[in-house]
């Protein structure tokens, strides 16, 4: 029996000289490795269309491959609604979609089915496909925020007062710096309780220069290596702080 899966794209290496493994997140079996042929037919060239880094698509399994480590081979696959035409074609937003295909790569080495998740994919992805340059340079750090929320790890908003300092390894709002040097000072908490609060709508009146987003995008990368898995050894990290 097949089942139909829904998926993300998040990282793809060659295996053979005929194939490919597509490594996806899916709101049904969570991680999966997909084999892909590497043929130059209108067909292949389609099928790898669909599954650019952070593409969403669509496909069907025989339901007991899902259940194995092993790559699975997929029948049937589709773009989810519009294919991202501006995210293949616009550096700026090709370099972002590979940022954070490289990042979920990494924190979702270890997520199971997880139908919230999918569903903040869904509603995100197009913001980068049709946002303009203030949106696209804004919306890796809403989003990442988004993520590590959705996964149950985002920080507790209710406690933020003006002033307040951000707990890194706590995930709390403080009046005092903590026992250690994971904390950021009061401006930078401050705008850890803007991402927790804005949406999407937003990204485009975020007047951030490259060091502001580059700053709080470390921030991010540290909360993520203390509450879901290691940032250190991002490949795409130089690229999106150039931007």
């Amino acid at each position: 029996m097949y089942q139909t899966i829904h998926a993300i794209a998040l990282r793809t290496v060659r295996h053979s000289d005929s194939t490919s493994i597509l490594t996806a997140w899916s709101a049904e079996a969570g991680r999966i490795a997909i084999l892909m042929g590497t043929g130059a037919s209108a067909a292949a060239r389609q099928r790898r269309a669909a599954t650019m880094p952070l593409s969403l698509f669509t496909g069907s399994v025989r339901r007991q491959q899902t259940m194995s480590d092993m790559p699975v081979r997929m029948r049937d696959i589709a773009p989810i609604g519009r294919q991202m035409i501006a995210v293949a074609t616009n550096p700026v937003k090709a370099a972002v979609a590979m940022f954070l295909a490289e990042v979920l790569y990494i924190a979702l080495r270890e997520a199971g089915p997880d139908k919230a998740l999918w569903h903040l994919f869904e509603r995100a992805l197009p913001v980068l496909e049709g946002g303009n340059a203030t949106v696209t340079a804004n919306f890796h750090l809403w989003f990442l925020y988004n993520v590590a929320a959705t996964m149950g790890v985002g920080p507790d908003l209710s406690e933020w007062r003006r002033g307040r300092i951000f707990d890194l390894r706590s995930a709390v709002f403080r009046d005092s710096a903590p026992g250690h040097s994971h904390y950021v000072e009061a401006a930078e908490a401050r705008m850890v309780y803007i991402l927790g609060r804005i949406s999407a709508s937003y990204l485009g009146r975020m007047r951030l220069n490259r060091q502001q987003r580059n700053h709080i995008l470390d921030v991010i990368l540290e909360y993520y290596s203390e509450h879901i898995a290691s940032m250190d050894s991002l490949h795409s990290l130089d690229v999106i702080r150039s931007m």
